[in-house]
């Protein structure tokens, strides 16, 4: 196959950015709440000490794949809307970069087995379920990546949805069956896991060949433009993953569990701007770069105040809802929770602003952004935990957030030449266009119940 771009490979029709942002959001929202059940029915079954040992797992999970994959993905979604070469090539490429890291992996997980190594005390099972989790990883962003590059939000709203209701559907089943301990749990999360990228898998599969051939020259580009912005987005899972495990090492796996109930539930906050950069990615890498800036402003406005009252709701509720749901023994999570609740209005910044500027080919913002900020998140969790144990940790990660931010801040407005009020003061138009998206929105609601009740008040169903 030829690597250049030829007219029967038009760029994918993506659907309104309003309407992909309400289907990713409420996605995400389906997931944190599915999430949440989950997270509530292991906490009160493992405990603070198991419920902590599982987070410790499944976040080692996540760290395992982090350096090999190389944004390749992301990188050959950009280069392919930049019309360097087709989306097939880009996609080729990258099932043959992953294939190969699956297989170093294989050869690791094989190895760390033979040796009966240990894992944070979880023997065999714990050393396997990181390493294939990780694997796993790899593909489940990669091909989440690609549905979206598509325009296919549907799809991509399916696949988020997979993972948590496969992973509570398990654990409820070992709930029932009496045999939910922390070596079931996180082999439940897997499956879940594998679910989800099966999945993908086949619904990618019908527009994409899954053929995994390598295309030397684009892939070239691809590692040359996808490393520089994969080192930043490591160094942000180190700022989002590492301090439990320097809290592990303080405080031990108990206090983790704490950390993990405050922390999940801060997080809540972050599904509109996961959406939203999800959203954003495959357009403004369509864009030239004033009109990508002019798009990122726009989005930032509207959203932020949604996040501030988003922020201040979590916070009014917090304390009653850990103790109502998680029981007085997780009493120790309100404060560390009442800390990390405005995390939702940086990773609002950082995400959108991250997004916008890898889309305009500046991938190394966000690496610079986090040398900056991960040592800061690492020195602090050194010097507050021993004192503060998991508030500490919070403490630690909001200055990391906040440093990050501010950064991606002042990159982006050295780019763009914007002013913070074009950023984040929202204008007469942003609120217009909110108030319109909203009743358009409630009438499409509206008309959906008045469709779905026959005449006589009898639903059709």
């Amino acid at each position: 196959m030829s690597e250049q771009v030829k007219d029967d490979h038009p760029q994918p029709r993506h659907p309104g950015f309003a309407l992909s942002t309400l289907l990713l959001s409420s996605s995400r929202a389906l997931e944190y709440a599915l999430a949440g059940v989950a997270g509530l029915i292991l906490a009160r079954t493992l405990g603070p000490e198991g419920r902590g040992l599982y987070s410790l797992i499944t976040e080692a999970g996540g760290l395992v794949y982090a350096p090999v994959g190389l944004g390749i993905a992301t990188a050959g979604i950009y280069l392919s809307n930049q019309r360097r070469f087709s989306q097939q090539v880009a996609f080729s490429n990258t099932m043959a970069w992953l294939l190969g890291c699956l297989a170093v992996y294989g050869l690791g997980a094989g190895l760390l087995l033979a040796t009966r190594r240990e894992l944070f005390g979880l023997g065999d099972i714990g050393v396997a379920v990181v390493i294939v989790g990780g694997a796993l990883g790899l593909f489940r962003f990669a091909f989440r990546d690609f549905l979206a590059a598509q325009g296919r939000i549907t799809a991509v709203a399916l696949i988020d949805a997979a993972m948590p209701i496969a992973r509570l559907t398990g654990v409820a089943l070992l709930l029932s069956l009496a045999i939910l301990d922390t070596e079931s749990a996180v082999l439940a999360w897997l499956m879940a896991l594998v679910i989800q990228v099966a999945g993908a898998m086949v619904l990618l599969s019908k527009r994409l060949s899954l053929n995994p051939t390598l295309h030397f020259g684009a892939l070239r580009q691809q590692l040359w433009y996808g490393a520089r912005g994969h080192a930043g987005w490591l160094l942000q899972s180190l700022n989002h993953r590492f301090d439990v495990f320097i809290l592990a090492y303080f405080s031990g796996s108990a206090t983790v569990g704490y950390y993990a109930v405050a922390f999940n539930l801060a997080e809540s906050t972050w599904w509109i701007p996961l959406a939203l950069g999800t959203a954003l990615f495959p357009r403004a890498s369509s864009l030239q770069p004033a009109e990508n800036a002019s798009l990122t402003a726009s989005v930032m406005r509207r959203s932020l105040p949604l996040i501030l009252v988003s922020v201040l709701a979590m916070m009014l509720v917090g304390q009653p809802l850990i103790v109502l749901l998680y029981g007085s023994e997780f009493s120790q999570s309100v404060i560390p929770f009442l800390v990390l609740a405005p995390s939702g209005l940086f990773y609002t910044v950082t995400k959108l602003l991250a997004t916008s500027l890898t889309a305009q080919g500046r991938p190394q913002a966000s690496l610079y952004g986090g040398m900056i900020s991960v040592p800061i998140m690492i020195g602090a969790n050194i010097v507050l935990i021993p004192w503060l144990d998991a508030t500490g940790a919070a403490l630690a990660s909001n200055l990391a957030y906040a440093v990050y931010a501010a950064y991606l801040v002042w990159y982006f407005r050295s780019v763009t030449r914007l002013t913070l009020r074009d950023v984040f003061l929202p204008t007469r138009v942003d609120l217009i266009e909110s108030a319109r998206f909203a009743h358009q929105l409630l009438g499409r609601i509206t008309g959906r119940l008045r469709l779905a009740i026959a005449p006589g008040g009898e639903t059709k169903l």
